[in-house]
């Protein structure tokens, strides 16, 4: 190792920069040099961005609560065409409800809550790769008379300040009181309220959220617009902290959203309807936005399957999807030659449970985030 400081920084660095994480965190013991190296912002920051355009360092997180064992089960697996197994992940938490609700995934980092129906606000930020966890501290907006069940959440990264964001939507559960927004910075280690005006519209899948460069994306609904209701997609940017709203293509302005979720396609953003389709099988048409911001959709491809189709969860690299199946098989399907491949994993077919994130599916690098955390 003493030869080791005889080679140039920047070769150093850049060998470093090609190690996994786990090594990395032994590697801080060879020197105060390269421990100093290791845990600084700028080369947490620099492995993260070398992983993400990196074919071989992307991987797919899985999770899918196990009816039989009463539990989560968290995998990673490698992005190709077999999904195959990488590795087993030490869940280190115990919830109120079945299981958490995945908030979001970003750089290695996951975004847990257990907020649904309980008093609790129990969100904790989670690094399985270098098993390092931060408890989030009690949210500051509260409500004397009444309280929230679901409260809305979303997890971003914003790319100005370099840090990680969750953003809370929070109401005392009346129309006559206009909900309030919080965001907790993980640099400054708190919540903070925001002037931020929120669209007037309800976010029914509040536990489906789509994080698509730095921007928080739910499915929502006007139920207030004169003659029926109109879906539509509330997005927040984590960086300049705004709610935008998205128009969804004409013909699903008016759709039940228990008949959409979205999802991302490449760097676009998708959405998946959810229909009958030939023999009363739930199908499901994918619609693209290929350019964000202008509302201009793309009907792609439409998945009609023998055991219908529960829920579209995420794109490989190679374009097949991975989806569960109304019957809570988890399968991948290749929109070119429209076969069906099994993964062998079984989730719960229960209609409520598949919707609330039995299944997550997710891209997935490692990263040194929350290395200095004090949680271990």
């Amino acid at each position: 190792m003493a030869d080791a400081n005889l080679l140039p920084e920047e070769i150093i660095l850049e060998i470093l920069k090609r190690l996994p994480a786990k090594s990395l965190l032994r590697f801080r013991c060879v020197c105060k040099s390269w421990s100093s190296l290791i845990t600084s912002p700028n080369f947490i920051i620099s492995c993260i961005n070398r992983n993400n355009t990196s074919q071989n360092n992307t991987y797919i997180l899985l999770r899918i609560y196990s009816e039989t064992h009463k539990k989560e089960i968290y995998t990673l697996h490698c992005d190709n065409p077999t999904i195959d197994l990488h590795t087993h992940l030490d869940f280190p938490f115990t919830s109120f409800n079945p299981y958490f609700r995945i908030v979001g995934s970003c750089n290695g980092l996951i975004c847990l809550a257990d907020t649904l129906y309980t008093h609790k606000n129990d969100i904790v930020l989670w690094n399985p790769s270098i098993r390092k966890f931060l408890s989030l501290p009690e949210p500051s907006i509260r409500y004397d008379k009444a309280w929230v069940f679901m409260s809305v959440l979303g997890f971003g990264f914003d790319s100005r300040k370099n840090d990680y964001k969750v953003v809370r939507i929070a109401g005392d559960g009346s129309k006559i009181v206009p909900p309030r927004v919080e965001v907790y910075e993980l640099g400054s280690g708190a919540w903070r309220v925001i002037d931020a005006v929120v669209p007037p519209y309800e976010m029914h899948h509040c536990w489906l959220q789509t994080n698509l460069n730095g921007i928080v994306h739910w499915l929502a609904f006007n139920p207030c617009q004169m003659g029926g209701f109109q879906s539509l997609i509330v997005a927040f940017d984590a960086s300049d902290e705004v709610f935008r709203e998205i128009m969804l293509p004409p013909s699903l302005g008016s759709e039940n959203l228990l008949n959409l979720s979205l999802t991302v396609y490449g760097d676009s953003l998708a959405l998946c309807h959810y229909s009958q389709g030939t023999q009363h099988r739930r199908a499901c048409s994918i619609w693209v936005m290929k350019e964000y911001g202008v509302a201009t959709w793309f009907e792609i491809f439409t998945i009609d399957l023998q055991q219908g189709v529960g829920l579209a969860l995420r794109f490989l690299k190679n374009g097949e999807v991975v989806l569960a199946t109304g019957e809570g098989e988890l399968v991948s399907y290749n929109p070119n030659e429209r076969q069906v491949k099994s993964l062998g994993i079984f989730g719960s077919s229960h209609p409520l449970i598949l919707h609330t994130g039995s299944f997550y599916v997710d891209t997935y690098v490692e990263s040194l985030v929350l290395l200095d955390s004090l949680r271990l």
